[in-house]
């Protein structure tokens, strides 16, 4: 695996990465994001972005691993739609703390917003040429 490594241990992937499995780039992206959330500082102000965003990812991550096991093409348009949805949930929140967040590295969180953006348009290009 060939992977930058960064201060907060968050591993970035390069191009030839980005061709993997996507269900494994989604986890991957999930595993970044909880890395990154550890170095959000803990105070009461950014409680609701380090829950939400918590919540979003690791469901995303959990939710598509469901998608092996689809029974018919509306099950499989279905998930990847509720998987685009905590994608996007994700990028929301991900934006949210870049906007209110100070100690963060902006690097690392610049980052995460464009691999969430990159997934976003796999998916939705997988969404609509499954109709």
């Amino acid at each position: 695996m060939s992977t930058e490594a960064t201060k907060s241990g968050i591993h970035r992937i390069d191009a030839e990465e980005r061709n993997k499995d996507l269900h494994e780039r989604l986890f991957e992206f999930a595993e970044m994001v909880n890395k990154f959330l550890s170095t959000i500082p803990s105070s009461p102000e950014y409680c609701t972005i380090v829950t939400h965003l918590s919540q979003s990812a690791g469901s995303l991550s959990t939710y598509n691993n469901y998608d092996n096991s689809v029974s018919s093409k509306t099950d499989f348009e279905h998930n990847l739609g509720v998987s685009l949805r905590y994608l996007r949930e994700s990028d929301c929140w991900l934006r949210i703390a870049k906007r209110h967040v100070k100690e963060i590295n902006t690097a690392e969180l610049e980052y995460l917003i464009k691999e969430s953006g990159e997934l976003k348009s796999i998916l939705d290009t997988i969404i609509q040429k499954s109709q």
